[in-house]
């Protein structure tokens, strides 16, 4: 692992995700393991679960409202893009652990 994917994995927070530009933001889910994803996924949860009782509380209408709507579409987005990335580890990492078994077996 080279320096610059421990530094992005060290940033993989919910300020981190909030704070990045698109562009930013899928680099450093590129470099990620999948407990910094999952971890990532789970405080992402929580903010789209927070931002909706917090829009429950304003009327639609109203200019606070709109605003905590895209708010919350942002962070559904966000978590949509981390799940996504975890499940492709996911299944790169089963491919491998596949791979090394089968190695293994023919080396036997």
């Amino acid at each position: 692992m080279d320096p610059g994917e421990e530094q992005g994995q060290a940033h993989l927070s919910l300020g981190w995700a909030r704070d990045s530009e698109e562009g930013e933001f899928e680099r450093g889910l590129e470099g990620a393991s999948l407990e910094s994803l999952d971890s990532l996924s789970r405080e992402l949860d929580a903010e789209q679960e927070r931002l909706q009782r917090l829009y429950g509380e304003f009327p639609e209408a109203s200019e606070q409202g709109r605003f905590i709507k895209c708010q919350i579409r942002e962070v559904a987005g966000q978590s949509g893009s981390v799940k996504t990335s975890a499940m492709v580890r996911r299944t790169q990492d089963d491919a491998k652990r596949t791979d090394e078994h089968a190695r293994d077996t023919e080396s036997e």
